[in-house]
């Protein structure tokens, strides 16, 4: 990881991400339910973030098998195991690739 200001770290029993100040997000860690495009590592690897659209985050979350982040555009995306419906509504499949969310009211 280049020399950047980390600004969140977020992680459970398996996995860490790191969200740096210019809004690149790394992961260490086991690969179960990461984002696609990140292997297993001991050493930070740079999440391609293609995935939410290029879009900024701002903030980060790990839960127990699962991953948040919130986009400066007020975008929650979630990827992970999703046995218990946190990642998406529609259904109680598990995603590698980030899942927009949406909120109910």
């Amino acid at each position: 990881m280049k020399k950047e200001k980390a600004i969140q770290v977020s992680g459970n029993f398996v996995r860490s991400h790191v969200l740096t100040q210019s809004g690149k997000l790394y992961h260490m860690g086991d690969d179960y339910y990461i984002m696609r495009g990140c292997v297993k590592s001991l050493s930070p690897c740079l999440v391609d973030q293609k995935w939410i659209n290029n879009k900024n985050i701002i903030q980060i979350c790990c839960g127990f098998s699962h991953t948040m982040v919130l986009t400066q555009q007020g975008n929650v995306y979630s990827w992970g195991n999703n046995h218990h419906g946190v990642i998406s509504s529609d259904s109680f499949a598990s995603h590698s690739i980030p899942q927009k969310k949406r909120f109910q009211r």
